[in-house]
């Protein structure tokens, strides 16, 4: 395995993400749709949403245990 990239005092935690960020704007600035700009209008179940007025298969929401509308997950976050 790659090893992990050392943590240096300079550089704030989240400054590892600097690379990504800087590629995600450069696709933008060509025109692409920001795919993390999607707003649901509706979110019906752990694998379903209403989308810009359309229903939708969700794919990749990290909800792979189906704990979305699990009443004590619910209930912490309200906490």
């Amino acid at each position: 395995a790659p090893a992990l990239p050392v943590a240096d005092g300079d550089r704030d935690l989240m400054s590892k993400f600097d690379g990504l960020i800087a590629e995600r704007q450069a696709l933008i600035d060509t025109g692409v749709t920001d795919p993390f700009a999607i707003v649901m209008d509706e979110v019906k179940s752990p694998t379903e949403a209403v989308i810009a007025g359309r229903d939708t298969i969700l794919l990749g929401t990290y909800n792979y245990m189906g704990m979305t509308f699990d009443p004590d997950v619910l209930a912490a976050g309200h906490a």
